[in-house]
């Protein structure tokens, strides 16, 4: 449910068309907040902060991402074949 809540509400935040909603979902559902400024090249980047008001995130998240992002494909994957089954048993 955070997830989705800060999905919806942060994922248009972000500067990136495509990164903005898996990460803000992510960042719900990891009880984190991400983004924020940052340097590239040596020059300062302001970006908004995602799920602002959650800690930063910790060392101890990263098993916990591994974690959303395997099962997060899986579903993607189990998905793509059920439809793919489906395309077939109608043509």
């Amino acid at each position: 449910a955070d997830a989705l809540r800060c999905g919806i509400r942060e994922g248009r935040h972000h500067t990136s068309p495509n990164a903005g909603l898996p990460e803000a979902a992510f960042a719900g559902a990891l009880g984190v907040s991400l983004g924020g400024p940052d340097t590239y090249g040596g020059i300062r980047i302001e970006k908004p902060v995602i799920c602002a008001g959650s800690p930063p995130p910790e060392t101890h998240h990263i098993s916990s991402a591994c974690r959303l992002l395997l099962l997060a494909s899986g579903i993607w994957v189990l998905l793509a074949w059920c439809a793919q089954t489906v395309a077939r048993m109608v043509i």
